[in-house]
C-alpha cells in the first residue's frame, strides 16, 4: 500500500508505526506523537474521541465510516501520560470523559462541536471545510492564469473535467490529504474546443499537467498527463491518490521537482514575499512602496483604484466598500488580482498618467505589469461594473494600452496641502431669525459704494503725487508712493472680488435655509 505524502509530518513514515497508511484514512485509530504535533497546524478536520482506558470505542468506529476520510478520526486513552499536554491544551478532564469532540480544520481549530452523532459530527466538518482545498476553473479565463498561480505556490495541477455542478466529496477528500502538493481544480461543462485540446474523450475525467524539462535543460514546460483507468482504476479516493503519488515520484527521480520547486535562501525569501504580496488585502499605495507596488515579478493584474483622498470626500469610505465587494466577488474568486488604491487628489500625476482627471474620479484602471499593458474603466465605479470590467479585460474584451514603466508614487507631493485646497471656505454663521430684519441687498450696496469712494480718493492722491516737484530726490519718493498706493489699490480690488463671490453664496444659502423654513 502506497504511504501518503501529504499535509503535515504525521503522514510521512510508510512502513513506521507513527506512519499513517492510506487504508487507515476512513478507521478510527489511536492518536500518534506526530498527529498530536501537526493538530493546531494541519488543515485537516479533527474527531477525537476520548476514553478513560480501553481499546478505540465502537463510537468513534461508527463516526470513522461515516465520515470516510473527510476527517481524521482518533481516539485518546486520557489515562497514557503522552497526551496530557494535548487534555490540558483541550481542557479536557477527567470528569468529561468519555466524549467526542469534532474541531474544524481551519487554523486555529478554536470551533468544535461536542457529539457521538455520525451525521451530525459529517456536516459540521463539510461546513467548516476551507474554501481553497479545491478550486474551480473560470471557462472565461485562460487557463495558463491558474496553472501559472499552481507552480507559484510549489504544486502540480490536476485538473477535474466534469458535466455535473458542485464538488464531489472524494475531491474534496483529495484537497485535503494531498493538497499538500497538489493543486485540484474543477472545470465545468468544458466546450468542444477545450475537450479537443486536452484530450477529453468522455466526462469526467482527470488531467494532470505535468511540468517536463524542456531540450536546453534549464527551461521547464508543461504537458498533460490523463488519468488511465486501466492501469489505476476506476475514479476512487485512493485509486486517484496512487496516480497522483506515481506522478510526485516520476517527477522526483528525474529531479524536476527539485529543478521547479527547491528553492532556498534569498530566492525563497522573495518568492514567499512576492506571494504575500498578492494575497494582502486592499493597500494603499504610497512613496515607501512606489517601486514595488506592481512588479513585473508578480502573477497576475493589479487592479488601481484612484480615488479623491482628502477629508472633504464623503464618498471615500463608501468607495473603499465596493472595491472590497468586487476582490470578494465570485466573478473574482480563483483569478490572480491585486487591489490597490491611490489618493490622485495628493498625486496627480499619477492619475494623469493613465488619463483620468480630478474631474473623473473615483475611477479604475487594470494593469498587466508583465504584458506591460492597462485598460481604463469608463463605466460607474460600482462592485458590479468593476467586476465585469476585469472579466472583461481577461477574455480580452476591453481595450488595452501599451506603457514603458508605471508611474510612481512622489515623497516629495506634499498632500496635507493638496487636501487642504480641496476644503471649502469656511463660512460665518448668522441667526436666521434675523432674515426678516435684514435688508442683505441694501447692505451689500452700500458697502460697494463705501468701497468705490476710497478708491476714488486714493487716484486723487495718486495725480496729486503724480503733479509733485521735480526735485530728484522727491521724484524718486512720489514714484515709491505711487507704486505702494497702486498695490494697495489691487489688494483692496482683489478683496472686494472675493467679497462679492461671498455675497452671491451667502444669498443662494439664505435663500435656500428661508425656502426651508
Amino acid at each position: 500500500v502506497v504511504a501518503v505524502v501529504a499535509v503535515g509530518a504525521f503522514l510521512y513514515g510508510g512502513e513506521g508505526v507513527n506512519g499513517l497508511r492510506l487504508d487507515q484514512l476512513s478507521l478510527a485509530t489511536p492518536l500518534s506523537k506526530e498527529e498530536m504535533t501537526e493538530f493546531a497546524t494541519a488543515q485537516v478536520p479533527f474527531i477525537f474521541s476520548f476514553h478513560n482506558g480501553g481499546d478505540v470505542p465502537e463510537s468513534a468506529k461508527e463516526i470513522a465510516a461515516v465520515v470516510d476520510g473527510l476527517g481524521r478520526v482518533v481516539s485518546v486513552d486520557i489515562s497514557k501520560p503522552l497526551y496530557k499536554p494535548l487534555l490540558k491544551k483541550l481542557k479536557i478532564n477527567e470528569d468529561d470523559v468519555p466524549c467526542t469532540r469534532a474541531y474544524e480544520a481551519k487554523e486555529p481549530k478554536k470551533k468544535f462541536i461536542q457529539s457521538e452523532d455520525p451525521k451530525e459530527v459529517l456536516a459540521f466538518i463539510e461546513k467548516e471545510l476551507p474554501d481553497d482545498i479545491v478550486s474551480v476553473q473560470d471557462p472565461t479565463l485562460n487557463i495558463q492564469e491558474s496553472l501559472f498561480a499552481t507552480i507559484k505556490k510549489k504544486k502540480i495541477s490536476v485538473f477535474i473535467f466534469t458535466d455535473k455542478p458542485g464538488i464531489p466529496v472524494m475531491v474534496k477528500k483529495l484537497g485535503l490529504w494531498m493538497g499538500h502538493s497538489f493543486s485540484f481544480i474543477m472545470y465545468y461543462n468544458p466546450s468542444d474546443e477545450i475537450s479537443a485540446a486536452w484530450g477529453v474523450t468522455k466526462l469526467p475525467s482527470i488531467i494532470t499537467m505535468l511540468p517536463t524539462l524542456q531540450e536546453d535543460g534549464n527551461n521547464i514546460g508543461l504537458s498533460p498527463a490523463p488519468y488511465n483507468r486501466q492501469q489505476f482504476g476506476g475514479l476512487k479516493f485512493i485509486n486517484i491518490v496512487k496516480y497522483c503519488m506515481t506522478i510526485q515520484q516520476q517527477l522526483q527521480s528525474q529531479g524536476i521537482l527539485d529543478k521547479l520547486f527547491a528553492s532556498s535562501g534569498e530566492d525563497e525569501q522573495k518568492s514567499t514575499s512576492s506571494q504575500q504580496q498578492q494575497r494582502r488585502d486592499i493597500f494603499e499605495v504610497t512613496s515607501e512602496e512606489s517601486e514595488d507596488y506592481c512588479s513585473e515579478s508578480q502573477l497576475g493584474l493589479c487592479v488601481i483604484a484612484l480615488f479623491d483622498g482628502s477629508p472633504s470626500n464623503e464618498d471615500k469610505a463608501r468607495q473603499l466598500e465596493l472595491l472590497e465587494e468586487a476582490k470578494d466577488s465570485q466573478s473574482n474568486r480563483g483569478r490572480i488580482l491585486s487591489f490597490m488604491w491611490v489618493d490622485s487628489t495628493c498625486h496627480p500625476s499619477f492619475s494623469d498618467y493613465f488619463g483620468v482627471s480630478s474631474d473623473l474620479l473615483p475611477s479604475l484602471v487594470v494593469v498587466s505589469p508583465k504584458k506591460k499593458i492597462y485598460s481604463r474603466m469608463l463605466s460607474a465605479f460600482t462592485a458590479k461594473n468593476i467586476g465585469k470590467f476585469v472579466t472583461g479585460v481577461f477574455s480580452g474584451k476591453e481595450r488595452m494600452i501599451q506603457f514603458k514603466e508605471l508611474p510612481s508614487v512622489s515623497e516629495d507631493d506634499d498632500c496635507e496641502a493638496a487636501h487642504a485646497n480641496m476644503l471649502p471656505p469656511v463660512e460665518e454663521e448668522f441667526d436666521l431669525s434675523d432674515l426678516d430684519d435684514i435688508d442683505i441687498d441694501e447692505g451689500f450696496e452700500k458697502e460697494e459704494e463705501k468701497e468705490d469712494e476710497e478708491v476714488g480718493v486714493e487716484l486723487k492722491e495718486e495725480d496729486a503725487v503724480r503733479k509733485g516737484p521735480t526735485d530728484e530726490e522727491l521724484v524718486e519718493q512720489a514714484k515709491r508712493d505711487i507704486a505702494m498706493k497702486e498695490i494697495l489699490r489691487l489688494q483692496k480690488q482683489n478683496k472686494k472680488k472675493k467679497k462679492q463671490k461671498s455675497r452671491k453664496r451667502r444669498r443662494r444659502q439664505s435663500k435656500s435655509k428661508k425656502d426651508e423654513l
